[in-house]
């Protein structure tokens, strides 16, 4: 019987991603991705809401991030707790992502279709 300290969950993810260059390109991939997403996500904030309310925008939006991180593990340990599957609560995320990707294409098309844009 393995134990937690004796890198049980190591060889599994080893063995998932394909040995020790699976990790590293893991890493490295989600690495580039974090770093490719700022410039995008900053760009976008300035066209949005212009140069002047950036500061005001990003620091509502760490806000947010900052309360997300807190709420998660709470909200996940209700959900649990009562006996709901992993898969149902991947199903509510997934359901919670595309209502935040409709609720953002409203506000994006009218940026786009707006004049001067």
């Amino acid at each position: 019987m393995s134990t937690p300290g004796d890198g049980y969950l190591l060889r599994h993810q080893k063995e998932l991603l394909g040995g020790d260059i699976g990790i590293w390109l893991l890493l490295i991939g989600g690495g580039l991705t974090i770093d490719m997403q700022e410039p995008v996500v900053n760009s976008l904030l300035v066209s949005l809401w212009g140069g002047e309310n950036l500061g005001r925008v990003r620091s509502t939006l760490s806000a947010c991030m900052v309360f997300s991180t807190g709420i998660a593990p709470a909200l996940l340990g209700f959900l649990i707790d009562p006996g709901i599957g992993f898969q149902t609560i991947l199903a509510g995320a997934l359901a919670a992502v595309l209502l935040a990707w409709l609720l953002a294409l409203k506000p994006l098309s009218q940026q786009a279709t707006a004049p001067g844009a």
